[in-house]
């Protein structure tokens, strides 16, 4: 336990104003949600079709919140891709460049 608080501390150091902003601000984001959910306990149904499902409305919350993250992170991740493919074609274009350069010279 202390050597986590260790590393948590270093965390935090290591942060800019930036990050250590949308660290907290992610913190609140979560306990608000936690106290949404665990005041929404009561049991709602669902009907698909002809099949019918009570489900708590917190666990109903709690899987849209995690579907909507895990599809922020795989477009993220998406566009991560293409903007480092376009950033490697950049470097050779500029090694291309320097080459030819230095060629010419």
């Amino acid at each position: 336990m202390f050597s986590y608080i260790l590393r948590m501390k270093s965390y935090w150091n290591n942060l800019n104003l930036f990050g250590k902003i949308k660290l907290v601000l992610m913190l609140l984001l979560g306990v608000v949600v936690l106290v949404f959910i665990f005041q929404n306990l009561d049991e709602v149904t669902l009907t698909f079709v002809t099949y019918q499902f009570k489900v708590p409305l917190s666990l109903i919350l709690l899987l849209i919140g995690v579907f909507g993250y895990l599809f922020a992170r795989v477009t993220d991740i998406a566009s991560f891709s293409k903007k480092n493919k376009e950033i490697k074609s950049l470097q050779q274009e500029i090694k291309n460049l320097k080459e030819s350069q230095i060629k010419n010279n």
